[in-house]
């Protein structure tokens, strides 16, 4: 009866063992199977995307590179990818936890980005009604900061649109009239 106890044990280990190594086995071949798809197929898009010149035919219409066969390609990759992924978390059973992690950390990125939209568009607005409110310039006025000689070509609530003499556009944010000195000669 003793020898056959650590044996009876040692079945019983490698029985609850084996699931556990075959769960994470097949994961591994699905993330592996999946990367290698993600990647083949979104190649072929690319190349396909390019053969058919996609690619040069938007160039010429918007008169803008694009490169919209690699966006499409890379962006079909990611696509698989993420399937990949969420497929083996599927498979280990740790897709909730997963889920609650993913939502917590894109509720940050969009609390920090609302953080940063404010941060940049709320002293704009202010300046914008305060440059208003005094009319300090006008649209025709010349205007001369430290860096930037100038016509007003409009004012709006968040940026006063220049003309260098250089016939250069410049685009100058309000708030930086609220910083920085400047001089109008109307």
């Amino acid at each position: 009866m003793n020898v056959s106890t650590p044996i009876t044990v040692l079945r019983d280990s490698f029985s609850t063992i084996d699931p556990v190594i075959n769960q994470i086995v097949i994961t591994i071949l699905i993330l592996l199977i999946g990367f290698i798809a993600g990647k083949l197929i979104g190649r072929l898009i690319q190349v396909g995307l390019k053969e058919i010149q996609l690619d040069k035919q938007i160039k010429r219409l918007i008169r803008f590179d694009l490169q919209l066969s690699k966006w499409v390609g890379s962006l079909v990759s990611y696509a698989i990818y993420a399937a990949s992924i969420i497929i083996a978390l599927a498979r280990l059973k740790l897709m909730g936890y997963v889920m609650y992690v993913l939502l917590i950390v894109i509720l940050v990125v969009f609390v920090m980005s609302i953080l940063g939209f404010v941060k940049d568009f709320l002293p704009n607005v202010l300046a914008g009604i305060y440059l208003k409110k005094r009319g300090f310039f006008k649209p025709g006025d010349k205007i001369l900061l430290p860096n930037i000689k100038g016509k007003i070509v409009s004012i709006n609530w968040l940026e006063t649109e220049i003309y260098t003499n250089g016939k250069d556009k410049v685009f100058i944010p309000n708030s930086v009239f609220s910083k920085q000195e400047f001089f109008v000669k109307k």
